[in-house]
């Protein structure tokens, strides 16, 4: 694979291609001149790094992240409560099925 030694086990074109993207990074970041294999990782980065935006805000309360992973994280360890769990089979639900009632109620 072009001087890398790793070896993948799956002979997928998509994963060797995304391998191949993390040694010839082509998206840089605008104010520190780091590299990036994937645009989210640059727009990531340059959120948490630089700008510190943060555009993903929590409906529960006023916190507020620069990842989507990172606020579902925090309302699943937050926010789910006994109202966070289904009326039929007291099943706990993800936190974008709360938001609306089901039975239009």
């Amino acid at each position: 694979m072009d001087g890398c030694s790793k070896k993948i086990a799956v002979e997928k074109k998509s994963l060797i291609v995304y391998h191949k993207n993390t040694h010839n990074p082509k998206y840089e970041c605008p104010h520190c001149h780091e590299k990036f294999p994937q645009k989210n990782r640059l727009e990531v980065h340059v959120r948490t790094a630089h700008t510190l935006e943060k555009p993903y805000n929590c409906s529960h309360c006023d916190r507020a992240f620069a990842q989507l992973s990172n606020l579902n994280d925090h309302v699943k360890n937050n926010h789910m409560n006994v109202s966070s769990r289904c009326d039929e089979n007291d099943a706990a639900l993800l936190p974008r099925m709360v938001t609306t009632d089901a039975k239009g109620d």
